[in-house]
């Protein structure tokens, strides 16, 4: 179809059976929501539609558009033949979309409660389609549109579509049992009572009971008496109908090609109703989406069951993007169906992990691909929960173990652990965590004991004591003396433990450098290790600043160079203010160092005075002349670009504001003069 021909057709307007229609369609009470009662109008869309040879012409109005012109809001042309279909705009612009995609007053109504047309009219396009039956010209013509992209969807993504429906066709069966399992475990329980004079009576949705209560209020969680499980009360009289929140379901199988696995996502809805006594409540589950792993358990595609690049056909497609910051939607977390775990993960490393457990037997939310990798990575998994330690394996499924303290290529637990079978009964003992396996193993290394107290303060007090093994290494110290030594150094200095270990960390590294032996008690045992710390860095500093004034002034010499010039330029003072100009760049950066601020931190601004690009200068008390007061960056004409203070700040603004306009307008005066005498001497 060609578009300039399209628009040469006469145009299908706004009829008197329209306009009739219209004015009599005005809104009444359609429902109730949460905000009261919903009015709406019966008409959302009215319709006209003529043929012209092999093109069908359909023209679009609402309520709106036919207040404000007598010319259809979109008007659609289809040619069934050359199996084609084009939308024009009001504002003549062309589309691609399908009907149900046209926005109508800002919404995309892709199905309405009632479509206008005339019995003619809907003969006309029935007859257009050969639909054989009496459709509306909407749905007609949708149903055309969402043919034609089913036909289109298989040539033009052949090749895509057979590899998705391949490995679709893997997918086995669901378990038998999901439903009631979802009913049973993906949804928190309610206790709906009802109350009178003598008694509460509810009934718990968990034990399928009737209970006698000695108190409830209707929102409040409980635990219901008879089966003990934890439900939110709900009164009978404040509702009808209990619809719960949106949860989600996961079910894991193995493909049918032993390729890898397949995760499945459900959406769940339960609906309990006052009409059977809250009994046998409406469950609702729905596949979206599906997440295929590797043989280790990595996300290798991602399904959605949606439609398929806007053709109309809804099947399962790689994820789409959706909202404003373009997202994929795919499988996240979920309750996990645990009932066919044992039989599915037979033949992994990790076949006897009780993974059910780890799911929490599929009450908790986890997203279970991240757990079968963790399993996957630590078969051993089975036997740390075998042997008791809980601790440990906690950490390990929510990562927060140490990964290094580990050797899974090894059988027995203690070798995997790294520790001999008297310290790994210890561990045991301790229920000790990833903390406790470390300063076990260091202990094993270099001597000392670690005792229960002083594994469970580090557990409970350190966010990390990785490095420790460094540290015994170049002090001499066992892990239990230097774990000690910190934590009191640590509440010597009122310092976090992990602070505690950087500060002396970087103490041992400048006394080192100082060429002192770190092993002699004096050094590794410092009592005022803080105090040393700081007189040591605040001594190296000093030397960097040395070296960097010393690379300033020899890479920037032009503002050594130029200083006499500059000097005599920005010359101003007034009763009790002094404006110095730097003598080398070493100033600059020394200035910067005394107000904390960026000036000196970079050399951005001394470049710009090194080329004549901008100025720093500095305004000072007359009396305290080497003592910095504001820092000023500006032009040679007078334009002050910044002036700041200590740590960028403005004490004394508004006075200083008024001894720098007098400067500025000294300094333009100065130019001034200077381009007179220039133009006198060119003239001459």
């Amino acid at each position: 179809m060609k578009r300039k021909e399209l628009s040469a057709l006469p145009e299908l307007t706004v009829t008197p059976a329209i306009r009739d229609a219209e004015r009599a369609d005005v809104p009444k009470v359609r429902g109730r929501g949460y905000g009261g009662e919903i009015k709406a109008t019966k008409y959302v869309r009215f319709y006209r539609a003529a043929v012209h040879g092999d093109i069908l012409q359909v023209a679009i109005f609402t309520h709106r558009s036919v207040h404000m012109s007598n010319r259809p809001l979109y008007t659609v042309f289809i040619d069934k033949n050359k199996d084609e279909h084009e939308t024009l705009t009001q504002d003549g612009k062309w589309r691609k979309g399908k009907i149900g995609y046209l926005e109508v007053d800002g919404k995309k109504w892709g199905c309405t409660q009632m479509e206008w047309d005339t019995t003619r009219e809907r003969r006309l396009v029935n007859d257009y389609f050969n639909t054989g039956t009496n459709k509306s010209i909407y749905a007609a013509v949708n149903d055309w549109q969402v043919d034609r992209g089913t036909r289109l969807l298989r040539q033009r993504w052949r090749s895509e579509l057979d590899e998705i429906d391949a490995t679709m066709s893997e997918v086995p069966e669901l378990p038998k049992d999901l439903n009631a399992w979802i009913r049973k475990h993906a949804f928190d329980e309610n206790m709906f009572y009802m109350k009178n004079k003598k008694r509460i009576i509810g009934y718990c949705t968990s034990c399928n009971h009737y209970v006698d209560l000695k108190e409830a209020e209707h929102g409040e969680e409980g635990k219901c008496p008879r089966c003990h499980k934890k439900v939110t009360f709900r009164s009978w009289r404040k509702q009808k109908y209990v619809v719960s929140e949106k949860q989600y379901a996961g079910v894991l199988q193995k493909l049918n090609d032993d390729t890898g696995y397949i995760l499945r996502g459900f959406t769940c809805r339960i609906t309990w109703t006052l009409e059977n006594e809250w009994k046998n409540p409406k469950v609702d589950v729905f596949e979206e989406y599906r997440t295929r792993l590797g043989k280790r358990f990595t996300e290798e595609e991602q399904f959605e069951w949606c439609e398929y690049k806007n053709t109309g056909v809804i099947r399962w497609c790689h994820p789409k993007y959706h909202g404003y910051y373009g997202t994929v939607e795919q499988f996240g977390r979920a309750h996990m169906y645990t009932g066919n775990l044992k039989k599915e993960l037979k033949g992994e490393a990790f076949q006897n992990v009780n993974v059910a457990k780890l799911f929490d037997y599929g009450r908790s939310y986890k997203e279970p691909s991240y757990v079968l990798r963790v399993c996957n990575r630590y078969p051993c998994l089975e036997y740390i929960q075998k042997a008791g330690l809980n601790k440990l394996a906690d950490e390990i499924i929510s990562s927060r173990e140490y990964s290094q303290c580990f050797d899974c290529s090894k059988k027995k637990l203690n070798e995997v652990l790294k520790l001999d079978k008297q310290r790994y009964n210890r561990l045991k003992t301790m229920n000790g965590g990833s903390r406790t396996l470390y300063l076990l193993q260091q202990e094993q290394q270099y001597g000392g004991k670690i005792t229960k107290e002083l594994a469970e303060r580090a557990e409970s007090e350190c966010k990390g004591v990785l490095g420790i093994e460094q540290l015994c290494e170049r002090t001499g110290l066992n892990p239990a003396q230097l774990m000690n030594y910190l934590f009191r150094q640590s509440e010597r200095n009122d310092m976090e433990f992990r602070d505690t270990l950087n500060t002396y960390t970087d103490y041992l590294n400048m006394a080192e450098d100082r060429g002192m032996e770190l092993k002699d008690d004096i050094v590794c045992r410092q009592k005022d290790m803080r105090g040393y710390h700081d007189r040591y860095a605040e001594e190296k500093n000093a030397k960097e600043n040395r070296k960097r004034d010393i690379e300033v002034n020899k890479k920037f010499g032009d503002i050594k160079k130029n200083h006499k010039l500059n000097a005599e330029h920005f010359s101003f003072e007034t009763k009790d203010l002094i404006i110095v100009v730097p003598t080398k760049a070493s100033d600059i950066t020394m200035e910067g160092r005394e107000q904390h601020h960026c000036v000196g931190a970079s050399n951005l601004y001394i470049d710009r005075m090194n080329r004549g690009e901008s100025y720093i200068v500095f305004l000072r008390h007359k009396d305290r002349p080497k003592v910095p007061y504001y820092t000023i960056e500006m032009k040679w004409t007078g334009e002050i670009r910044q002036w700041y203070a200590a740590y960028d700040r403005k004490p004394d603004k508004d006075k200083i504001e008024k001894v720098l306009k007098r400067f500025t307008k000294r300094v333009e005066t100065k130019c001034r003069k200077e381009e007179q005498k220039i133009a006198l001497a060119a003239a001459v």
